[in-house]
């Protein structure tokens, strides 16, 4: 939690400033600052922070002006729908090289055989078949 609250204040420039992007009109910043609580001291700002996100209260987004939790709520079933389906398909494929790996050790072990016992004894002579 602090670590978020830090780096949003982290950033450079005002936060305001960045809220409003390209907007330019007479007291759009001030307005912003009213809003956000930005008007406000760091350690006020900071306590707010806080007592909000013990209360469950995380604020409203400020790209889709919605609050957060309706934001995060909409995308979690399909969250959670993504992540079973990947820990499905790692389990799969994890046990499908499992069951093949002893099949393709076993199948470069008689491969090195055959090609041993079918390599001539000396150089240029015998044959290069099998018998």
């Amino acid at each position: 939690m602090t670590a978020t609250f830090v780096a949003l204040h982290a950033l450079p420039g005002r936060i305001q400033d960045i809220l409003a992007g390209d907007l330019e009109y007479p007291g759009l910043r001030e307005a912003i600052a009213a809003e956000w609580g930005l008007d406000r001291s760091l350690p006020e700002q900071y306590l707010d922070f806080l007592l909000r996100i013990f209360r469950g209260d995380f604020g409203t987004s400020y790209v889709l002006r919605q609050p957060v939790l309706e934001v995060v709520g909409s995308q979690l079933l399909p969250t959670v729908e993504l992540a079973l389906t990947a820990g499905l398909l790692a389990v799969v494929i994890a046990g499908a090289i499992a069951l093949l790996t002893p099949a393709v050790v076993a199948f470069r072990e008689r491969l090195r055989r055959w090609s041993s016992s079918c390599l001539p004894r000396r150089r240029y002579s015998g044959s290069a078949f099998c018998s």
